[in-house]
């Protein structure tokens, strides 16, 4: 059968492939050449390339970059039967990689659909990131390093959809001669400037996952990391259901290098903040549900106080941007009591039908 990218074109399609010139020189021959298939054949192929540029954006999670497509697609869509098809299928799979990175220039995508495009990776993370619905996806590999990052003591571990940091723990705790629920997975990014210690019921795998939605320098030193369950023991002191905090911090947002003084209030599983002390106008709210979030602040931005905490959307990528330079928002407090009452009201909020600590474990591993 005749192929989508016609045998006509198939020659001079392989030749521009491997043309010595600008980006957008080539994207000018490509676009003279396509505009020579039928017409059918060009609106099936701009939509089969705009569904594998849209796989090709999320291959940080499904490992699909655009050398794997191609090599899949360029044959199928570009076949010839000279006899000589396997000198030509590094060319097939050129133009298709071509095709695939050019996309936007390309077909001259509109700012509507990009829009349209992004708002589909959000709802398909938030669909990944939510507990209530079944993921089938396999199990993956994972590096967890014991007590630090620097200790280079790290062991491999498998994680499944349903594997929480509990069961890593369980797994894990002979290395430190210690029973699992004396133990915490700790989440270690932006080069070791946040750490979040993951609640024993947290699935390892949707924690790894997200990563792949960050920016390459946010997210190529991250790691987990076992540690001793300190943090949590310290805030299930205090964490007694219902809890509410409401007291003046610093704030920054991803816009802002320096920090400014706001009330900020946490009820009811929200978190608000307001411009002045009656609280008379609400500035912002989120959701602790929606929230991931951090110990510390990045070292760019500093609001030389004892304590930080750095969150972001849990549904949305933290993209950095010239308008938005900074990664997520960030609270500064002054004392370690208060830094502990805000974790524990966080806490209390995101998991409040379930314990902080987990249950002790007897079947020390040998």
């Amino acid at each position: 059968p005749e192929p989508l990218l016609t045998t006509q074109l198939h020659v001079l399609l392989c030749s521009a492939s491997g043309l010595s010139c600008t980006v957008d020189d080539k994207v000018s021959r490509y676009r003279t050449l396509l505009e020579k298939l039928p017409p059918v054949n060009y609106v099936t192929l701009r939509r089969l390339i705009s569904h594998l540029h849209f796989i090709h954006q999320q291959r940080e999670k499904n490992l699909m970059p655009v050398e794997n497509l191609a090599a899949i697609w360029g044959p199928t869509l570009m076949h010839v039967s000279t006899g000589n098809e396997a000198n030509w299928s590094k060319r097939e799979s050129e133009v298709i990689c071509d095709l695939i990175s050019m996309y936007p220039k390309l077909f001259s995508v509109d700012e509507e659909e990009l829009i349209k495009e992004q708002r589909m990776l959000e709802v398909l993370e938030k669909y990944h990131n939510s507990h209530q619905i079944p993921k089938p996806s396999g199990d993956i590999k994972v590096w967890v390093y014991i007590t630090s990052k620097e200790s280079g003591n790290c062991f491999n571990v498998s994680v499944g959809p349903q594997r929480d940091a509990g069961d890593v723990c369980q797994e894990l705790c002979y290395k430190m001669n210690v029973y699992g629920h004396e133990l915490c997975l700790m989440e270690s990014v932006l080069n070791g400037a946040l750490i979040r210690p993951l609640h024993h019921s947290e699935k390892v795998l949707d924690t790894v996952l997200r990563w792949g939605y960050w920016d390459d320098a946010d997210c190529k030193e991250n790691c987990l990391i076992l540690v001793f369950n300190t943090i949590f023991r310290d805030i299930a002191a205090i964490a007694k259901p219902p809890i509410a905090q409401c007291g003046p911090l610093k704030f920054a947002d991803t816009k802002s290098k320096a920090f400014k003084s706001y009330i900020f209030e946490f009820s009811q599983a929200k978190l608000v903040y307001y411009k002045d002390k009656n609280g008379s106008v609400k500035l912002g709210e989120w959701k602790i549900e929606d929230l991931v979030w951090y110990i510390g602040h990045e070292p760019k931005r500093n609001p030389h106080t004892r304590w930080a905490i750095t969150f972001i959307n849990k549904n949305n990528k933290p993209k950095r941007s010239k308008e938005n330079p900074y990664f997520g928002w960030t609270l500064a407090g002054t004392t370690r009591d208060e830094q502990l009452k805000w974790m524990a009201a966080f806490l209390i909020g995101e998991f409040a039908h379930l314990d902080l600590l987990p249950k002790p474990q007897m079947d020390f591993l040998k």
